[in-house]
Formats: structure tokens, sequence, C-alpha cells
């Protein structure tokens, strides 16, 4: 080509003209994608999965061109294109506004101009690539290379959307999100299997594939600090709120308290939020408030999904606050290890001081005996039992084997001694209808003996409540209750060495009438129990 005066130009090459094609594509893919990702985390970063997973991206791409000896030669195979492409679609899917609001479980409301950018970067990477005369691959005859092709192929990512179409609106249902916040995600994966040609094509270049690695390695690294930024701000939070707490300035905790909430839900990670609730729990119950030390170990035991009765720093503040009923469920249905842990110890014993009822005194009476506490100690506190209680069998039978003289009254254990796996209205007045089954524990000496239970039931359909009573998960006999006001029901059975039994006394028809789908409205109430010894023969 000559100009006015006669003078040759050089002519433009087509290879430097697909070079600039191939980075204006790259340019028209890449700052879209970036742009959504940045506006998605400005507002709230990374959850602590995303860090997880921009972290690995960048840790996953260092090791990579470290190993394969840059990016000119990692892309000269097919494994590598298809590394690279891979790296590169698994950051842009994260920094995609629409994948980072359905990965925190929340419905779509960035606005439409963040969401339909990243797609068109994808749709103009495509139309850009497409006009290029050259094409920028590289062919391979490997089984990498076979792959690639295959994923180049039209109908194979058309399927691939019809896949995306069917999986991301379920996860949505299945997440409890509704369908339509899965619409742009599924455009966006639609948009992306539509330039995937298009990344291949540039990732054959040592340029463009310089390109991608350096926009991976930015992105992910960027992100990764974002999340590692927010967590720190959490702890720091979390240290405020307690130290704030510690030295009184109550209202300067409770704004710690609300930004250290809300940096835990954008973050999307409970164990902070564990910590902070747990040490607040613990600095309450240092300044003995009982009930806010209550609701905080509940969150904890909410977030480690763990029932309250069952959680023993949950069951040592009912204690501090006068409720003896959590533990002695426990010590009946589980055994001495659950209370005689340092965790709920301390808690009996105080309320064994303090509370004037029968379970309360007789929790820490069976705390000390297993604990083989001195005698004096023990007989302190068995007598504290039989001064609430006379006749109370458990504290009665364990001061005669201590040779105490006691006064010669009917055994009888209260009502408020039996009870059942959890608490319900019906139970605290005796009544096991609800529970099907209730148990309780008694120390016996050796001999022969009688057990009485004073009880009423009701009849359905015309059948009385039968019920069955054990003794250490022997069964001694069953009966029915054939009367609507409390009368006695008598056990006979023989102690052959001192112990404390558990007795688990079971609605027989009720169970019957569970299993076989019936609805149960027999009546059984429970308000006693009597004991009476007769000399072995």
């Amino acid at each position: 080509m000559a100009d006015a005066n006669g003078m040759q130009q050089p002519a433009v090459s087509k290879r430097a003209i697909n070079a600039a094609g191939a980075f204006a594509a790259l340019l028209l893919f890449v700052l879209p994608c970036a742009m959504g990702g940045w506006i998605a985390f400005s507002q709230s970063g990374p959850t602590w999965y995303e860090t997880l997973h921009f972290a690995g991206l960048f840790a996953l791409m260092v090791l990579i061109v470290t190993f394969s000896g840059g990016p000119g030669r990692l892309v000269s195979t097919a494994t590598g294109r298809i590394l690279v492409v891979g790296c590169v679609v698994a950051v842009t899917v994260g920094l995609n506004p629409a994948f980072h609001i359905l990965s925190k479980g929340l419905a779509v409301n960035d606005s439409v101009v963040n969401e339909i950018v990243p797609i068109i970067g994808c749709i103009l990477l495509w139309a850009v690539v497409a006009i290029l005369e050259t094409p920028l691959e590289l062919n391979a005859q490997s089984g990498a290379g076979h792959f690639e092709a295959l994923l180049k192929r039209p109908g194979i990512r058309f399927n691939l959307f019809l896949a995306t179409l069917l999986v991301l609106p379920a996860l949505a249902a299945m997440s409890g999100m509704s369908i339509s916040s899965a619409l742009w995600p599924v455009a966006f994966a639609g948009a992306l299997l539509l330039a995937l040609n298009g990344l291949f094509k540039l990732a054959g270049t040592a340029r463009c594939a310089r390109a991608f690695c350096l926009f991976v390695l930015i992105a992910s690294g960027t992100t990764a600090l974002m999340g590692y930024a927010s967590y720190k701000e959490l702890l720091n939070e979390s240290a405020k709120t307690i130290a704030s707490l510690e030295a009184g300035r109550m209202e300067d905790m409770a704004k710690d308290y609300n930004s250290a909430l809300k940096l835990t839900d954008a973050y999307r990670t409970n164990g902070p939020r564990i910590e902070l609730e747990t040490a607040l729990a613990l600095q309450y119950e240092k300044m003995n408030q009982q009930s806010e030390a209550l609701s905080h170990w509940k969150f904890v035991a909410n977030l480690k999904k763990i029932e309250h009765s069952l959680f023993p720093p949950i069951q040592r503040v009912l204690c501090a606050m006068g409720d003896s009923l959590p533990p002695w469920r426990s010590l009946v249905f589980q055994g001495f290890p659950a209370v005689s842990n340092p965790d709920m110890s301390p808690g009996i014993m105080r309320l064994a001081e303090t509370a004037p009822d029968t379970r309360s005194k007789l929790l820490g009476a069976l705390l000390a005996w297993d604990r083989q506490a001195p005698e004096v100690e023990r007989r302190r506190l068995l007598e504290a039992v039989q001064a609430v209680a006379p006749g109370e069998p458990t504290s009665l039978n364990l001061l005669q084997r201590m040779k105490v003289p006691v006064k010669d009254v009917p055994m009888w254990l209260p009502g408020d001694l039996i009870v059942g796996t959890v608490p319900t209205i019906g139970s605290i007045l005796g009544n096991v209808e609800e529970l099907g089954e209730v148990c309780t524990i008694v120390c016996l000496n050796p001999g022969r003996w009688e057990m009485s239970l004073h009880t009423s039931g009701t009849p359905l359909h015309e059948e009385w409540p039968i019920v069955r009573v054990e003794m250490n998960g022997v069964p001694l006999a069953t009966t029915q209750v054939n009367k609507a006001v409390d009368y006695d029901v008598p056990f006979t059975f023989d102690v052959t060495r001192n112990e404390i039994f558990k007795v688990r006394i079971v609605l027989q028809n009720r169970q019957e009438d569970v299993e076989a789908g019936h609805a149960a409205r027999r009546g059984l109430t429970i308000h006693g129990i009597k004991f009476s010894q007769a000399k072995l023969k």
C-alpha cells in the first residue's frame, strides 16, 4: 500500500488483527465480571466458604503455573488449557452477583445492571472470538484433547445448559428460596457456556493465557483477602463486646454485639458466633445474671443443634435459678456421670443448700454419696431430705445403711421425683398420657418389698390403662388400672443387695395404640409410690 508521495506502507498482518481482537475480547469478558464481583463483595463481603473458594483457586493457580514452567508452556497442552479455563470459570462464577447472593441463602435483590453486565461480557467474548479468522487454539490427540474438543461442541454445551436449568432451580427450592432466585444464575451459566469455545480459543495463545492467569490470581487473591479481613473484623468486634461487658459499658456492649451479629450473618459462619455467645454466657454467670446467661447458652445449644435438656451449661444455669427438674431428669435417664461433672455438680450442691424442694435436697445427697463425701456431710444432706419429705425412701434407706436412727414413718416417693424424658404440662400433675412412660430412681436395702403405685385412670373404648412396671430393665408385672379415683396398685419383688434401682412405668396400651396409628387418650395419673418392706424368709 502506498501513500500520497508514493511511499510503501507496511500492511497490518492478520496475526496482529487477531491478537488485538483477542485482547479486546478478553477485556470485554474480564472487566464486566470483575465489576460484578466488586459490586457484590463491596456490599457485604465474601462468606467463609466463598473465602475458602477463592483462597483455594489462588493456591491452585500458583501451583499450576509454578510446576508447569509458566503460562506459555502450560497452554501448549490440552490439559493446561482445560485447567486455565476451569479456573477462569470458577472465578467468574464466584464473582457473579447472582451466585454470591444465592450462596448466602437470600433472595436476589441486586440491580438488573449488576446482573446483566457479566452476561453481556460473555456474549461479547463469544461474538468477537467467533469473527477471528485464525483459530487460536492448539490441536491435541490426547485424552485431554478429546475432552477439550467435546466441550467445544455446541450440542454438549446445550446439554450442560439444560442440566443447569434443572439443577439450579431445584437447589434454590431445596434451600427454602423461591425458584425465581435461580433466574439470574441460570442466565449467567447459559452465557458462560456460550462463551466457553471462545475461552478455549483465547487460552491457546501464550499472551492471553498469561492474562487469564493474572486475572485468576488478582481476582481470587483480592477476594480471599477481603474475606480474611471480614473474619478479623468479626473477631475484633467479638473481643470488643466481651471487653465492654466486663467493663460494665452496657451501651457499648449492645452496639458491639449487634455489629458482631451483622458480620456473622454476612460471613455465614457459626464458629465465631458460638465463641461469642459462650463468652457472654460465662461472663453473665460471673456477674450472677443467670437469666441473661441462660438466653446466650440457648443460642449456643441451638447453633450446635443440641437439645436444651441435654446441654450441661443450660442445666447448670437452671440450677442456679432454682430449677431442680433438668438435673434430676439427667440423673434418672443418664446416670451420675451426667450430674457429677464440673459443669453441673457445683450448681447442684448450691441448690441442695438453698432450695426447699425434695428434688434439690435429694440431688445433693445422692451426689455426695456417689462422690463418697465424708460421712458427716452425707448424713447432714440425707437428714435434710427427711426434714422436707419424711419417709422419702432413698434417703431413709441410705441413713439406715449408715446405722443412723430414723423415724418409723411410711415410705413415700413423691410424684415430683417421677419424670418423663421431656417436660409436659400434664406430667407436672402426674399425668403420663402424653409421655407413654415415666421413670424415677430409688435406693432400697435387701429384703422383700412391696411397691404400690398411687394412681388413677380413665378408659378408652371401654378399655382401662394397662401399666408395666420394670426395675433396672427387668419387668415386675403388668396390671390394669381400673378405677377413676386414686388407689394403690401393688407390686411385690425381692432385693438381694444394696442398690439404686431405676423404676420404669410404661402405659402399655397407649404404646400399642401409637404403634397401630391410633390416637391415645387413656388418662393415667401417678401421684407417687408407696414402699413397704417385709423380712426375707
